[in-house]
């Protein structure tokens, strides 16, 4: 079980002044929705061995169409810089029609760069191999920057899996939702809870490391980074507050980096007011 605390902390990795960032390095890969590669075990057998296994199942598969993205894989790629605020077609129309309820985050954000423009090729079929909307990733890296020494938390919003590292100078503080077998499709998470940390996670002014891996599999899908001081309320970070390298120094040679470079809101665009609902108040 997870032990509570009384808070968590990091310092950061460059105390440099402030600027302006333009948001995250992003890596998007779409991945063959045939394919059967999943190493991940679920009920004593690796899926890439069922009939029935194909596409992303976890987290761990990312890794291999990262390090081969013109394999055969991988259908299309793409590449961005913004905040971490997207969709596909399906999730922003359930949104939209009001079939997802009244949880505060659900809303329309940007499209993920590497779905197709409609869900109009998406059959019932949970394995039909023509859905341009499913079974896709991306890796995000660089830098946020904290301009206010405090407690905070850092969430992600996401369906269905991602695993998350803030990077300081001492240590790392890191959260994962692994895989969608056996559990739920769209949900929050908070570092600060993760860690148990009930006072929050203290952060000193200053640049912290980002890695950031997300998929989805099937039907909708959402990712969303977010923050908020630990007594105020959840936004989607701002591009402005995440850089793809600190300015003015050298880039850092971290392997998350190289790979990625080398190959609208609570969370998103929406008013101040809709900002402005706890994360914590959200129905489940």
């Amino acid at each position: 079980m997870l032990t509570s605390v009384a808070h968590a902390g990091l310092i950061p990795l460059v105390a440099a002044p402030a600027a302006i960032g333009t948001g995250l390095a992003g890596s998007w890969f779409k991945v063959d929705d045939s394919a059967h590669f999943s190493n991940f075990v679920y009920n004593g057998e690796v899926i890439k061995d069922t009939a029935w296994g194909t596409g992303i199942w976890s987290v761990s598969d990312i890794a291999q169409f990262q390090a081969a993205p013109s394999g055969p894989l991988v259908k299309q790629t793409a590449q961005t810089v913004s905040a971490v605020s997207f969709a596909n077609d399906v999730y922003n129309g359930l949104a939209t029609g009001g079939a997802y309820g009244s949880w505060n985050l659900d809303y329309v954000r940007p499209v993920a760069p590497v779905v197709g423009p409609s869900t109009s090729d998406c059959p019932t079929a949970p394995e039909a191999p023509s859905c341009d909307q499913w079974n896709y990733a991306a890796v995000f890296s660089g830098y946020l920057y904290i301009g206010k020494s405090g407690f905070y938390d850092l969430g992600i919003f996401a369906d269905d899996g991602f695993s998350f590292t803030l990077r300081g100078g001492d240590q790392s503080l890191s959260m994962l939702k692994d895989s969608l077998a056996g559990g739920s499709g769209r949900s929050s998470h908070s570092l600060a809870d993760t860690l148990g940390a009930s006072g929050g996670v203290e952060l000193q002014v200053g640049y912290y490391g980002i890695d950031l891996s997300y998929y989805n599999r099937l039907q909708a899908g959402v990712i969303d980074f977010g923050i908020k001081p630990w007594d105020g309320f959840w936004e989607t970070v701002d591009k402005d507050q995440l850089f793809t390298t600190v300015p003015g120094t050298v880039p850092e040679p971290s392997s998350t980096v190289l790979l990625a470079l080398g190959l609208a809101g609570l969370w998103g665009s929406r008013s101040l007011t809709r900002r402005r609902k706890a994360l914590a108040a959200t129905a489940r």
